[in-house]
């Protein structure tokens, strides 16, 4: 099954799941760029409710894609991982990708 169909049939399924991993991509790069970076800061930045925010922030630390301690929050490595697998996904050319799986195939 190609991603493309995974995603189709996932947004059939759960409509609201593409905006609630923009959402949390966009926090996670925001604390990237800010850190440290504390709630009142970011609410600034990301433009959630307090409420809002401390939900999602939770979320990704409990997923450990960043930690929290009293000089603000920080990804984590990762969440590091997870930013660049996630760039390498959306900007790798389709072509590429079947280049590589024919020359899998035929050597």
């Amino acid at each position: 099954m190609d991603i493309l169909q995974l995603l189709h049939m996932q947004s059939k399924l759960v409509p609201d799941l593409f905006e609630k991993f923009n959402k949390r991509y966009e926090l996670l790069l925001s604390i990237k760029i800010n850190q440290p970076v504390g709630r009142k800061s970011l609410i600034d930045v990301i433009g959630m409710t307090e409420r809002q925010l401390r939900t999602e922030c939770e979320v990704l630390h409990k997923l450990g894609l960043i930690s929290k301690n009293t000089t603000g929050m920080t990804v984590t490595s990762e969440g590091e991982t997870f930013l660049e697998d996630v760039k390498e996904l959306f900007l790798e050319d389709p072509f590429v990708r079947v280049e590589k799986q024919f020359e899998n195939i035929l050597g």
